[in-house]
């Protein structure tokens, strides 16, 4: 060894040293958390429901149909097609 103490070595050393000393808290090292808000049955009062209207709106259609694509096709695919807003 030459003696020499390099960057990486003391990077190294101060991480651990860092994580020694934060973990040796937990109060100082996990404050930053809050614990959890206790609910005793989530599906006895369930919060607003608007946004169930608004996602299931979205895959609404109109009318649908039945064609196949076979102009250029050799496989000639059944395809159903849906109509939204004409």
């Amino acid at each position: 060894m030459s003696g020499k103490f390099e960057r990486r070595d003391f990077l190294k050393g101060a991480a651990a040293a860092g994580a020694a000393g934060i973990l040796s808290r937990p109060k100082f090292a996990f404050g930053f958390l809050q614990p959890t808000v206790e609910v005793p049955n989530p599906l006895a009062n369930y919060p607003a429901r608007d946004w169930e209207k608004v996602y299931l709106d979205q895959y609404r259609y109109d009318s649908s149909f039945a064609w196949v694509c076979s102009p250029n096709c050799t496989h000639e695919c059944r395809m159903r097609a849906f109509v939204r807003n004409g």
